[in-house]
This record gives structure tokens, sequence and C-alpha cells, in this order.
């Protein structure tokens, strides 16, 4: 595993967060985010586009001086997720593995509730 890490590491690499106190294994965001993509994709169709405005017009200085947050768009619920999932790992929080498998046990979690309780739509 270190001659894989390594040499493609950068020393100069600093996470966005602090590494919180909790385990890595497996990124809750991706195992949620997931889930309630598989949820509304069931609900609208899996290739509803759609737009988070929640941000628009926030300031934040991510390293290269101050800049609105703006609007995310996203072509579909697994877009989204895909984007949720990820962010943990540019925030140093997990890695990529932890946040892979917990995008398929949010999906299969979804699918298996799916299966066994019928939602009235």
């Amino acid at each position: 595993m270190r001659g894989v890490i390594v040499p493609n590491a950068d020393p100069a690499w600093k996470p966005f967060l602090g590494t919180p106190g909790f385990p890595d294994f497996p990124s809750n965001h991706a195992v949620f985010s997931n889930s309630v993509a598989y949820a509304l994709s069931s609900i609208y169709g899996s290739q509803t586009a759609f737009k988070n405005a929640t941000y628009e017009g926030v300031m934040a200085d991510l390293g290269s001086g101050p800049e609105n947050l703006g609007t995310r768009q996203y072509a579909s619920f697994d877009a989204m997720a895909a984007e949720i999932s990820i962010s943990r790992l540019y925030g140093g929080i997990h890695y990529r593995y932890s946040c892979e498998e917990g995008a398929k046990q949010g999906k299969k979690t979804a699918q298996n509730v799916d299966a066994k309780v019928k939602f009235l739509k």
C-alpha cells in the first residue's frame, strides 16, 4: 500500500476541513445521499434535472479569494449524490473507498426498503 500512495502524494496538500473524531468507513454522507437519490428518482424519474440555490449570494474564500458559492445544477438525483459522496474525499474526511462503498450501501438500503415497503405514489 505504501508504494502506491507515497509516489502520488502531494506533500503540500491540505484538506479543507479538519479530520473529525469518527470512523472513516463508511461515509455516512454517501450512504444517506444515495438512499435519498434512489427514493427521489423512484418518484420523479431518474433523469430529473434540478437546481440548488441554497448558497446563491453566499461568499466564501476557498483559497483563491472570495467567490460566490452560487447555484448548483444537477442532471439527476444520482449526480447530486455522487457530488455529495466525493465531497467527503475532497474535505479530507474519508478515503475514496469509504465514499464508494457508502454509495453502494445507501442505494442497496433504499432498494431493500422499496422492495419490502409499499409506498403510495
